[in-house]
């Protein structure tokens, strides 16, 4: 009897021992069904949250660095820039977003242009300049244009610049796709980032060639001039 007794004691004390955790607080069992999480399903979460902030990152709709061959005209304007796909006219390239696919070459009286004379073209552009007239008079007579290899056909009356439509077709494409994952209309919107002395034929061929790439809205970046 008395061992029988003992064995109860002994059952209570651990029974107690289990009851109260290691800092004397009340043990707490919860007979709620195990949570199993879907891994999938915070997959699928991450990925739109990964996409929206690609989005927001890469919709800075300009972001330009001005040099010796990329001087922007300036202008009063005030239209704000929108989300678009940036063309850029150097003196020496055409760039579709930060890609080059064509040279833009450079002649003065027939000869092309060496680096003397697009040196010549910075120092004579700024207004600071000390310039000789007849030093202004070459800078001023500089012609740039795209070379009829680039052009449909080979020809120089082709407006159609060919890599210049194949890029921007490509990156078209892209943003549809994007824009109906999104539910967003496609805009067709491009900046075209030109240099000052880029002549009008050749602006003209770019605006033609964006055109037959399904782009229609055309923004031209400028240097805000401050007014009064």
């Amino acid at each position: 009897m008395a061992d029988s007794q003992e064995q109860m004691d002994l059952e209570n004390v651990d029974h107690a021992i289990n009851y109260f955790d290691k800092k004397g607080r009340i043990k707490v069992k919860h007979d709620a069904p195990e949570v199993v999480l879907n891994i999938n399903s915070l997959m699928d979460i991450m990925t739109i949250m990964l996409v929206f902030l690609l989005v927001s990152i890469t919709s800075d709709p300009l972001s330009i660095q001005m040099s010796d061959t990329l001087v922007l005209a300036q202008s009063t304007v005030e239209l704000k820039p929108k989300d678009s796909i940036p063309i850029t006219v150097t003196k020496k390239h055409l760039i579709v977003d930060k890609s080059a696919v064509a040279n833009i070459d450079c002649k003065i009286g027939g000869q092309m242009c060496t680096q003397d004379d697009f040196d010549l073209k910075a120092r004579c552009s700024k207004p600071e300049n000390n310039c000789a007239a007849d030093e202004i008079k070459r800078a001023n007579s500089m012609l740039f244009y795209v070379d009829k290899s680039y052009k449909k056909d080979g020809s120089d009356r082709e407006f159609l610049i060919e890599p210049l439509h194949k890029e921007l077709e490509r990156l078209v494409k892209t943003q549809k796709d994007e824009n109906m994952k999104l539910g967003r209309p496609f805009e067709g919107i491009t900046s075209i980032i030109v240099d000052k002395d880029i002549p009008f034929r050749l602006i003209a061929e770019i605006v033609h060639s964006a055109g037959m790439a399904e782009l229609h809205d055309f923004r031209f970046a400028i240097m805000k001039m401050t007014t009064r």
